[in-house]
């Protein structure tokens, strides 16, 4: 019964939500078109400018100001990176004004048929998502021009939904984040660093499951680095703990409490964590078999000479992301191309990190320690306790571990 289940939900789901992108097939055509970074940045804004608005409603920020700026968090989370029509109370939310024009975005937008992508001989045991799109739909996901790379619109759903994922997980908000803590009541050094563990690994698990290769066949390192672009916009939204890069505390948080309501402090400019790791052309992915693998690298090295592309398509510009991403590089950046997945692979669970774990001293630097704000179990997001079903998680039936997945991730492939 849970087979047919997966099956069921994982057809429903894929066919309607899906966004893999070909970043190879006609990627001059698409880096030729107008670069939407300007208006998407102010789409952002506006969106913060409504949630903070009808926050302030029902909250007086002064009452215990870090744990509202948390729940405030949340609120922006479902407007931002929201799947459903519901989700921002009365408005689209960015996911759809991103992916279709009807609701007003009037940059250029760029869709590809799966049947003439570098993806069109993966097999249905393989990416049920990518054939099930090319039987009933006409397009794979949405990539626009943003500073001269070219990006998925599903990047934007991984920086607000899995970055704040990232962002809880590493500063100790969430509650398999609290548990790791408490084991290390007695050395936040470490607890920081299994936290930092358990955040990296997770977020690779996600993209090495069913929410990614298991789906596509396509394990986005682009969605890694987006996700981790994610965790320091969280942090500079609230300015709560230091910067996980500079070990800094955020001078300017986007959100300040100033009586009893919270302000808009400073405006969100997406060209602060846009880079080129999110691009999949410069950003390799990784796909299900070594076979896939090979496949998309024939069907590359086949596109017109006048594309003449290979991944990473400029590696020296690649590189350039190691300013932004630090230590963590090797973690979110992908630069040996056409690689399969290991077999067996299986979910991180939370005791592997509170257990085992051992500090590395090479590791110890002020950059991991956190200021460890309190925020109560009983601030938690209304969805933190809701356990997934167990059937996504390849037979773990442990409920530790889909406390890092949520509704949003099933959709973010």
């Amino acid at each position: 019964m849970s087979k047919f289940i997966l099956i069921f939900s994982l057809c429903v789901l894929s066919t309607s939500f899906a966004s893999e992108v070909d970043s190879f097939t006609n990627r001059q055509q698409v880096l030729n078109q107008r670069d939407a970074t300007e208006e998407i940045s102010a789409k952002i804004n506006w969106y913060i400018d409504l949630v903070v608005r009808r926050f302030n409603k029902k909250n007086n920020c002064s009452v215990k100001p870090a744990s509202k700026l948390y729940k405030l968090t949340d609120s922006a989370r479902s407007c931002l990176g929201g799947h459903w029509r519901n989700q921002c109370k009365g408005e689209i939310t960015l996911y759809r004004w991103l992916k279709y024009r009807k609701y007003g975005g009037y940059f250029d937008r760029s869709q590809l048929h799966p049947k003439k992508s570098v993806y069109r001989d993966f097999k249905f045991t393989k990416s049920p998502s990518l054939t099930l799109v090319s039987t009933f739909h006409n397009t794979m996901g949405v990539t626009v021009n943003l500073q001269g790379h070219l990006i998925g619109t599903d990047k934007f759903s991984h920086f607000f939904n899995r970055g704040r994922k990232y962002w809880k997980n590493y500063y100790g908000y969430g509650k398999n984040a609290k548990k790791i803590t408490r084991n290390y009541a007695n050395d936040p050094l470490a607890a920081s660093l299994a936290r930092e563990k358990y955040m990296l690994a997770m977020g690779k698990y996600s993209e090495e499951s069913l929410f990614g290769a298991k789906s596509t066949g396509v394990a986005s390192y682009g969605d890694l680095a987006a996700n981790f672009a994610g965790l320091r916009f969280w942090n500079d939204f609230t300015g709560l703990e230091n910067d996980i890069i500079t070990g800094r505390p955020v001078s300017e948080p986007y959100i300040k409490c100033v009586g009893t309501s919270f302000v808009i402090n400073k405006k969100v400019d997406i060209k602060q964590y846009l880079n080129v790791a999110w691009d999949e052309g410069q950003n390799c992915s990784v796909y299900q078999t070594r076979k896939m693998a090979l496949q998309v690298q024939r069907r590359v090295s086949n596109l017109p000479a006048s594309e003449s592309l290979h991944c990473p398509i400029n590696i020296e510009k690649l590189r350039t992301a190691k300013d932004y991403y630090g230590k963590f590089y090797a973690e979110v950046v992908k630069e040996i191309p056409y690689q399969g997945l290991p077999k067996g692979i299986k979910s991180p669970k939370p005791f592997h990190f509170y257990k085992t774990f051992e500090i590395n001293e090479a590791n110890a630097t002020s950059e991991t320690t956190t200021i460890f704000h309190d925020i109560s179990d009983d601030d938690e997001d209304e969805d933190e306790d809701e356990d997934e079903d167990d059937f996504f998680f390849d037979g773990v039936s442990d409920s530790e571990a889909s406390d890092d997945f949520d509704e949003y991730d099933i959709l973010d492939f």
